[in-house]
Formats: C-alpha cells, sequence, structure tokens
C-alpha cells in the first residue's frame, strides 16, 4: 500500500512535466505555418532564396578574388556550367569586376536583388560597385520600393549606403527601423 502511495507521488511530477514539455513547444515554437509567414502592405514582394555556398562555388569565388586566371574562356565555361542561376551570375559580375567593366557588374548585381540571396558577400559588392558607378541613388531607390518585405538583407544593404553616403549618424536613427520595417527587437 505504501508502494503505491510512493509510486503516485513519483509519477504525477512525470507526468505534469511531459504536458509541460508537450505545451511548451506547441505554444512556443507555433506552428511552421505561423513562423514562415510575412505580412506585408508592399507592392513590392521579395521571394528569397536560401543560398548555401556549396565547394564548388567558394572555390570559384576564391579564385576570382585572390588568383590569377590564365586562360578566362574555360574559366567562364566552369561558371556557366553552374546550375543554380544566383551562383551563376554573381561569379559573372565578379568575373567582370575583375576585368574592370563596372557598369555590366552593377546590372548584373542589381538584378539579383528581387532574389534576395542569404549571401552577406552580394550585398558588400553591390554596394561597392553602385559607389564606384555613382549608381547610390539608384540602389537606395530600389531599397526603398523593397523596403516592406522584412528582409533583414535589405537592412544590412541599407546599412552599408548609409555607410557610402558618409551618413554615420543614419546608421543607428529610428528611422533606419521604420524605413526597413524591421522590429528592431529581432536582431537582439
Amino acid at each position: 500500500m505504501q508502494n503505491t502511495k510512493y509510486l503516485k507521488f513519483l509519477l504525477f511530477p512525470i507526468i505534469i512535466g511531459i504536458i509541460g514539455l508537450f505545451l511548451t513547444s506547441v505554444f512556443w515554437l507555433g506552428t511552421p505555418a505561423e513562423s514562415n509567414s510575412i505580412q506585408s502592405d508592399s507592392p513590392v514582394k521579395i521571394n528569397p532564396i536560401i543560398f548555401n555556398a556549396d565547394t564548388t562555388f567558394r572555390d570559384l569565388e576564391y579564385q576570382l578574388r585572390y588568383n590569377s586566371i590564365t586562360d578566362k574562356s574555360i574559366f567562364k565555361s566552369q561558371l556557366l556550367n553552374l546550375e543554380d542561376k544566383f551562383e551563376r551570375e554573381y561569379l559573372l559580375a565578379l568575373l567582370e569586376k575583375r576585368a574592370e567593366h563596372y557598369e555590366s557588374t552593377f546590372e548584373i548585381l542589381m538584378n539579383l536583388l528581387s532574389l534576395s540571396p542569404n549571401y552577406y558577400p552580394y550585398y558588400d559588392e553591390l554596394a561597392d560597385i553602385a559607389n564606384v558607378t555613382n549608381n547610390l541613388g539608384l540602389l537606395k531607390k530600389r531599397v526603398a520600393e523593397q523596403k516592406r518585405s522584412e528582409s533583414h538583407f535589405l537592412f544590412y544593404l541599407s546599412g552599408i549606403i548609409f555607410y557610402k553616403e558618409g551618413k554615420f549618424q543614419n546608421l543607428f536613427s529610428h528611422n533606419v527601423w521604420e524605413d526597413n520595417a524591421i522590429n528592431p527587437a529581432l536582431l537582439y
């Protein structure tokens, strides 16, 4: 009789713990549909791509940035054989930049902006080439058109644009948070 009393005493906290874990997972994490939905008033929609750089892409990017390329036609054919549109176009833009064709580099990179890739070096390159070609205003306008997408990559790009323009005080101002419709609490 005493054994069942102790058994009930031990089982009660275990059952409560299991129920608590279940309720925590349901209410804390939410459903997948809730976590992936993005609310937006903007007519401009961005469909971000999930970019996972594979070793081929990283090797080709490294060669473009740091090594000399002896045969550009063979290298370009390697780039054209890449299946992923972002990988192919981004690396072709870097090849154009290396050949000092800055305007075409800017055009290629601007066309990729609608993909909103999750690759920070892309945004660095885009802001740098926009600065070199005096197209920061055009880039800023394009980012403003897409500001309601709630993409933290566009927020990052806005910060780079402010930096390139020398508007350091705007980097942390409240207007940047509002203009990009991003809740600052998400970043902390």
